[in-house]
């Protein structure tokens, strides 16, 4: 079997990535999001596509 190239935590399907982010092939984390940056990702969001008044 080949070496883990990478040194992110390895990915719990018990505990998968509550706010998302991204994995490689092996389920190795390469970017976790936070509820934080979520929430400034939904607002964006919101105010691009939100009701004009």
């Amino acid at each position: 079997m080949a070496n883990q190239t990478s040194n992110a935590p390895k990915f719990n399907p018990e505990n998968p990535l509550p706010y998302g982010g991204t994995t490689d092939i092996h389920c190795n984390i390469i970017q976790a999001i936070t509820r934080e940056e979520q929430d400034a990702m939904l607002a964006k969001v919101r105010r691009a596509f939100g009701k004009k008044k």
